[in-house]
């Protein structure tokens, strides 16, 4: 199972205990196009209850087939701000993450330290906190 030659990935902060609409919740988006000699660029954002849209992170990422890893270095913009003014990410450009995938998924290490609404999420209901908060499904490729 190889990375998709790209598409758009979604992560669901909350887990819905009865089935609804996607755009009717909070959840992240997740954009990849894999360029001609193997790099990948992304950008994830928010995307809010009433579908508005905030830039969280743009990044460039090689990819390790054998690994099944892509090390990602964030790049330009800033990141957008919260409706209540903090910024949709404490990364900074040129930070350094990793990620590991599937045919059908991608997990970022550990970010519910960078990416303020999975932070957010764990904090305020620790008990029911998404196993998979950090993993990004693929809903469509290119």
């Amino acid at each position: 199972m190889g990375l998709p030659s790209g598409g758009t990935y979604v992560n669901l902060l909350f887990i819905p205990l009865t089935p609804i609409s996607i755009s009717s919740i909070p959840h992240y988006v997740l954009t990849l196009t894999v360029g001609t000699g193997g790099t990948v660029d992304g950008e994830i954002q928010m995307v809010y209850q009433d579908g508005k849209r905030s830039h969280v992170l743009s990044f460039t990422g090689t990819p390790d087939a054998s690994a099944r890893s892509i090390a990602i270095v964030t790049t330009a913009p800033t990141p957008g701000l919260t409706p209540g003014g903090v910024p949709e990410s404490s990364l900074a450009v040129g930070s350094k993450i990793s990620a590991t995938y599937d045919g059908t998924s991608i997990t970022f290490a550990n970010c519910s330290t960078y990416l303020h609404w999975v932070s957010y999420a764990a904090a305020e209901a620790p008990g029911a906190a998404n196993p998979k908060a950090c993993t990004f499904t693929l809903q469509s490729s290119n």
